[in-house]
């Protein structure tokens, strides 16, 4: 499980990171609301063998701004 959590945490940086330098602008986030729902569910694996295949789920940021992420 550890491994799993591993891999959805880099895809998330990823995620992050890409969208963070695609803004043109810096926004002033003070005041904004912004929650994450629940966890999705776990994809099924990738490899069906037991080797090294990836499990992936999401889980969606609310926000009030679009240009304002979620923290954590």
């Amino acid at each position: 499980m550890t491994q799993l959590f591993w891999v959805s945490s880099i895809l998330t940086i990823i995620l992050y990171f890409q969208y963070s330098y695609s803004q043109t602008t810096p926004t002033n986030c003070a005041g904004i609301t912004t929650d994450w729902l629940a966890w999705g569910e776990w994809s099924t694996c990738t490899d069906t063998c037991g080797g090294c295949g990836i499990y992936m789920r999401t889980r969606v940021c609310l926000t009030s701004n679009i240009n304002c992420l979620c923290q954590g």
